[in-house]
């Protein structure tokens, strides 16, 4: 009967994990509505922070620039991670933020596959009683249009329109962010057109946060059709005209 038992949990445990990943999939033929390419970091199997660009439909995806074996501390060890950047597209260069001689610096990337080049010494803010290196001028994807404005309330996401609040993803979970620290929804930022937003979750369901798997996905904010899309807290969207 133990056995029984058992296997019966296993069971549902798979069961319900193939069910959330076939939800937060679903809809992926809306990354073909998505023009425009995409700049983005993201961590690979090495847990280092990578610049990568993509079509903004998640095809082509391409490395740029891996800061890998580079980004030598003052005390002797390395941190080679990429922690800010922007791409330029009138000089179709990229500035971007990374260890050099164990000081945080800005270095200038052409794309055309030569090395990066040094630019200058990083500077530290002093920000609410505590110091962050910020001296790249990022273009990441925002949360605000020409028309409304997009904001999360009680781990839910809502458009404002003229001042009027209207639900966009009502958060159906078992646990609250306030409480678990990692549910509910959170937006992240708008396509350059406005018509798609890209938010994060544990998942689309209630049962993500059992996994406790975030991830970020983008809904047709006309449709409210989703699907997963890629992981990266730091998007640049281009439409070049």
């Amino acid at each position: 009967m133990k056995k029984k038992s058992i296997i019966l949990a296993v069971l549902c445990v798979v069961l319900v994990i193939f069910y959330i990943k076939l939800t937060d999939r679903k809809n992926v033929n809306i990354l073909n509505e998505l023009e425009g390419e995409i700049y983005y970091l993201m961590k690979d199997d090495d847990h280092i922070s990578k610049l990568y660009k993509s079509d903004a439909n998640l095809k082509n995806k391409t490395l740029i620039y891996s800061h890998k074996g580079k980004g030598m501390t003052s005390s002797g060890g390395s941190n080679d991670n990429i922690i800010d950047f922007r791409y330029y597209t009138e000089s179709k260069k990229i500035e971007f933020e990374a260890m050099h001689n164990g000081e945080w610096s800005i270095f200038e990337l052409s794309m055309d596959g030569s090395e990066p080049k040094y630019l200058r010494k990083a500077k530290e803010i002093k920000i609410d009683d505590k110091y962050r290196v910020f001296n790249v001028d990022v273009d990441y994807i925002n949360l605000v249009s020409e028309n409304f404005y997009i904001h999360e309330k009680n781990d839910s996401i809502f458009i404002n329109i003229e001042g009027k609040d209207k639900c966009i993803l009502k958060y159906s979970g078992f646990v609250r962010s306030d409480i678990s620290g990692a549910t509910g929804y959170t937006p992240q930022g708008l396509s350059p057109d406005g018509k798609f937003l890209v938010y994060g979750t544990t998942g689309s369901t209630g049962f993500g946060f059992l996994l406790g798997e975030y991830k970020r996905f983008i809904i047709n904010l006309d449709t409210k059709e989703y699907t997963e899309y890629i992981n990266s807290q730091s998007i640049q969207w281009v439409i070049e005209k």
